[in-house]
């Protein structure tokens, strides 16, 4: 007996209004210098949740950027194995629509990518990702090689990123 009921709101808009929402509040947390145990576990909880949402409804590019914030929501919570099975799916991911890609987030998912590895420990696959990371950090504006220096520590005149 199937008892799903139709809803009685827009389920795109109601995806997408969740998923903006989710994303904005798990990139606050994300960017606090500090955190409880409960803000971090909402932070994970909410980049999961907009990772979802924007799954039924935004283009695969939505989806690695979803990804992009799971796996750096893992980093701020500094669980690595949690932080690096994302990164796989999230490179995965990419690499399908890496020719699409804005350098901004070729930037976002190797900088990701490299932080991941970096709290895991391996130091050829952090430089590997830097190197990526770099490159395409080459390519972006002002405001957008910010934001990679605030959540991914990528700056172009100091060798100090993981």
């Amino acid at each position: 007996m199937n008892t799903t009921k139709q809803a009685s709101f827009d389920l795109p808009v109601a995806h997408r209004y969740f998923g903006v929402e989710c994303n904005n509040a798990a990139w606050d947390l994300i960017e606090q210098d500090d955190r409880t145990g409960e803000e971090t576990d909402r932070m994970i909880a909410l980049a999961h949740a907009s990772a979802f949402h924007w799954q039924h409804i935004g283009t695969p590019t939505h989806a690695v950027r979803g990804l992009v914030l799971v796996v750096t929501a893992y980093i701020k919570a500094e669980l690595s194995e949690c932080a690096m099975h994302y990164a796989h799916r999230m490179l995965s991911a990419s690499g399908q629509i890496a020719d699409t890609m804005s350098s901004f987030d070729t930037a976002c998912v190797h900088g990701a990518a490299m932080c991941a590895n970096h709290l895991a420990g391996d130091v050829e696959e952090t430089a590997r990702h830097r190197s990526i990371a770099m490159d395409a950090h080459g390519r972006c504006d002002a405001d957008e090689k910010n934001v990679l220096s605030v959540c991914y520590g990528l700056h172009e005149k100091t060798g100090k990123n993981p």
